[in-house]
């Protein structure tokens, strides 16, 4: 479980095994090895890669501990946006960009729509 959690966690990120073994001590190999099922990594190297995914994309701890506590990160808009790369934030401006346009052009709709009535009601 926790192989899958940090091996999901290193994809999601999309973290190159040359960066993570220059920040955590473990060789390459070694954690190809571990992530294939092949190679067993004590305890403080599974610490010292998380904590190196950590300093390469912060928020990648608290996505690695969602995945271990079964929690959907969908399900959280606060971890999303904790977890979420450049690209991602991006769209979601992006999106909420639009959103907030919608509502705006919905209620000014009504609100006029709205006077309209009252007038010819006057």
């Amino acid at each position: 479980m926790i192989r899958e959690a940090l091996s999901k966690t290193q994809d999601y990120y999309r973290i190159k095994g040359t960066h993570l073994a220059e920040e955590s001590g473990i060789s390459q190999q070694h954690w190809s090895e571990y992530r294939n099922g092949k190679a067993d990594v004590v305890t403080a190297k599974a610490s010292a890669a998380l904590e190196a995914m950590e300093r390469l994309h912060p928020g990648a701890i608290n996505y690695f501990c969602c995945l271990l506590m079964g929690r959907s990160i969908g399900s959280d808009l606060k971890t999303l946006i904790e977890v979420a790369d450049e690209n991602e934030l991006e769209e979601a401006f992006g999106l909420i960009g639009k959103r907030m346009f919608r509502k705006n052009t919905v209620e000014s709709d009504f609100s006029t729509a709205n006077s309209s009535v009252a007038l010819k009601s006057k």
